[in-house]
């Protein structure tokens, strides 16, 4: 059975909105419904199950549908067209004024820093900047100028290294006194005799770089019977009086040259001109006190040159004799407790008879 196709559908012009324009008759066809798809004749609205109403025709789905050819469109040339030059031509721009946007200045207290903290027209004032100054005291003094640093106004020199305090006036150790503290040691006394007997040396102090007085020293004094060497010769309470002594003979014709110390002995420097012109130095060694006895004979040290002036000394045990020879060299004789000559030492012509007073 063959499906019936939907009777025409009547549309009035009302229906469509179009007032006066007519009834128009539209059929299946004009609806885009295929007359296969249609319900039939006498079904009714109830009778239709939506279900299979929207299930399309199997047939209609597997049928092909041919392909459609295109045909090719010719696109027309088109001509070349100059695009107009839109640059516009150099124009100056006047500066343009920003308006006043009125910002307001909120004074605070004056920095160092370039800027106008206080509002009031002027930056850094108070500080005095670029003015002459100086860091440091003493030797340490350095001068720079006042520059801004952190906000404040400071001195751009940097002081010197202290250093240790000498004797010149000058705060070498920038401590903000001069020569505070210097001192030296000091004796005045004869070379040798520092720290011998009762000699000791003592101690300058100074002020505005010049030395003073030396202090505390104790120099050699004129020798005392007190158990003491006052003279800071090494020996204690030795002869003073070194005039020839009562009781001592001597070959006719002697002339006592020295006396010293030997000990607890004398030793006696006495010269004997001879029949040929020249003179013999002796060394005799002797007590200090009566009754004077000689530990020795007297001992022929050698030639010795007119009018020479001998010298001895007594140390650790040994007697020096130093006298000027006749050829105006000095020599240096070393004569032990026996009054035997162990040693001679000939000092050349830098020694004259004159040094051995």
């Amino acid at each position: 059975m063959e499906d019936a196709a939907p009777p025409d559908a009547e549309l009035g012009a009302e229906d469509l909105g179009a007032g006066d324009l007519g009834t128009v008759d539209l059929g299946a066809e004009d609806l885009g419904v295929s007359p296969d798809m249609a319900p039939p004749a006498d079904a009714t609205t109830q009778d239709l199950d939506m279900g299979e109403a929207m299930q399309p025709d199997a047939e209609a789905l597997d049928a092909e549908i041919p392909d459609a050819e295109i045909p090719d469109a010719e696109i027309p040339d088109t001509p070349d067209v100059e695009a107009p030059d839109m640059a516009r031509p150099d124009a100056e721009i006047p500066d343009a004024e920003l308006p006043d946007e009125g910002v307001v200045c909120v004074p605070a207290q004056e920095r160092c820093d370039g800027a106008d903290n206080d509002c009031d027209g002027a930056t850094d004032e108070g500080y005095n900047l670029g003015a002459e100054c100086s860091v440091g005291i003493g030797a340490c003094l350095a001068q720079g100028t006042i520059q801004c640093a952190g906000g404040e106004g400071r001195c751009d020199a940097v002081a010197g290294a202290a250093g240790d305090e000498i004797c010149d006036d000058l705060d070498n150790d920038c401590d903000g006194a001069t020569d505070e503290g210097v001192s030296r040691a000091c004796y005045e006394g004869p070379f040798g005799t520092e720290g011998l007997g009762t000699c000791v040396g003592g101690e300058a102090r100074c002020v505005a770089g010049e030395w003073q007085s030396c202090e505390g020293q104790v120099l050699p004094l004129p020798e005392q019977c007190d158990a003491a060497d006052n003279d800071c010769d090494g020996i204690t309470d030795e002869v003073l009086d070194w005039q020839p002594i009562e009781g001592i003979q001597f070959p006719e014709g002697a002339e006592i040259a020295d006396m010293f110390a030997a000990g607890d002995r004398l030793g006696v420097l006495y010269t004997l001109p001879r029949a040929e012109g020249d003179t013999l130095l002796y060394l005799r060694s002797t007590s200090v006190r009566p009754p004077y006895d000689t530990a020795f004979n007297d001992l022929a040290v050698g030639l010795m040159r007119t009018g020479a002036r001998p010298a001895g000394f007594w140390a650790d045990g040994v007697f020096y004799v130093a006298w000027g020879q006749p050829d105006h060299r000095a020599r240096l004789a070393r004569v032990n407790e026996l009054g035997q000559i162990f040693r001679f030492d000939d000092l050349g012509n830098e020694a004259t008879p004159d040094d051995f007073v």
